[in-house]
């Protein structure tokens, strides 16, 4: 029991079944919030600002996060999407951390 490790980086696949983990707290949507504006809000902007300054220069831009499109996804959806990529969406997973990706999930579900 002591030589198997049983905790370490979790491999996600699209077929992999994920709920949300992380409450949806001030703390976790200020933390999303953070998150989104360094690493999101480039290509798909804000809600007053879609899309953003690297979004403008796409052929089709990004996909406005503020669609009821994007609010019919699940949370483990959203997950996947940021960890994966998705399209021309480079995957996250190397850059965030899981738990903040979770957040990343939170916050975006305040746009539905």
């Amino acid at each position: 029991a002591e030589a198997v490790p049983i905790q370490g980086k979790r491999t996600v696949t699209w077929q992999t079944l994920l709920s949300n983990p992380t409450v949806s707290s001030d703390v976790s949507l200020n933390r999303g919030a953070e998150l989104y504006r360094i690493n999101c809000a480039m290509c798909h902007g804000t809600r007053e600002t879609y899309p953003g300054a690297v979004g403008q220069k796409l052929v089709p831009p990004p996909p406005n996060l503020y669609t009821t499109r994007i609010s019919t996804l699940s949370d483990g959806d959203l997950f996947k999407r940021i960890t994966l990529g998705f399209g021309r969406m480079p995957a996250f997973q190397d850059q965030i951390a899981e738990t903040d990706r979770w957040h990343l999930v939170n916050y975006v579900k305040t746009f539905r």
